[in-house]
């Protein structure tokens, strides 16, 4: 099955004065949603909007970096100085990263 990708990033959201809130792809491209269907935008629509691109424009970012953690703490000389980090926590990295890549187990 080919996995289909998502519209590049970065996104950002804008409200228009009297009408919706929305988030668009980079300039030039369709809208690719609209948070608040009416003309009544509260903070919340605002707050929602902002926390979606937020977290789209760093997923990739964030997805590398605990990548590399998780396969920086595989390193046995690591694991063997961190005497805290138990497997179940090396596992749990390993099950955030699947999940942030829309993977399954």
């Amino acid at each position: 099955m080919k996995t289909q990708t998502h519209t590049p990033t970065p996104w950002i959201a804008e409200g228009y004065a009297g009408g919706p809130y929305e988030i668009w792809p980079a300039p030039g491209n369709a809208r690719l949603t609209r948070i608040a269907r009416t003309q009544d935008v509260t903070p919340e629509d605002q707050a929602n909007a902002a926390f979606i691109v937020r977290a789209c424009n760093s997923h990739d970012a964030l997805l590398a970096a605990l990548e590399h953690c998780a396969q920086k703490l595989e390193d046995e000389d690591i694991r063997n100085g961190l005497a805290d980090m138990t497997s179940a926590e090396l596992e749990e990295a390993h099950d955030t990263i699947a999940k942030a890549k829309g993977e399954t187990k």
